[in-house]
């Protein structure tokens, strides 16, 4: 990853995983895309799950990936394979239904949490 693709993302993610630990509910609705805003009500019920998770944790984040579904011509059913740098650690990411883009997945943690959460 470029590294001014690498701190816009990070920049990003941090703002909205602290919107998560703050349960700052404007700030996360107003970050959606039009096509993600009817999924709201899931969206919010999620941060309100994580809770236990995150609440008095400080935001660390662990992981940056780009996903590039850009040459898909329609929608598809998409898997994305990433590794970290030693390559000690690949996440596997499928998403239904895909719509040709590029997209982001940030891996974070709520440090000193009493639940030590973290989410993605």
């Amino acid at each position: 990853m470029l590294p001014l693709d690498r701190n816009a993302l990070a920049a990003a993610a941090g703002r909205l995983s602290e919107a998560v630990v703050q349960q700052d509910y404007a700030a996360l609705q107003a970050a959606l895309l039009p096509s993600e805003s009817r999924d709201w009500e899931g969206i919010r019920g999620a941060v309100e799950q994580a809770v236990p998770l995150v609440k008095g944790g400080q935001v660390q984040l662990r992981s940056l990936y780009l996903l590039d579904a850009s040459s898909q011509a329609a929608p598809a059913d998409t898997q994305f394979f990433c590794s970290n740098a030693s390559g000690a650690l690949t996440v596997t990411i499928t998403m239904r239904a895909l719509p040709p883009g590029r997209y982001a997945v940030v891996l974070a943690d709520a440090a000193g949490a009493p639940l030590a959460g973290s989410w993605a």
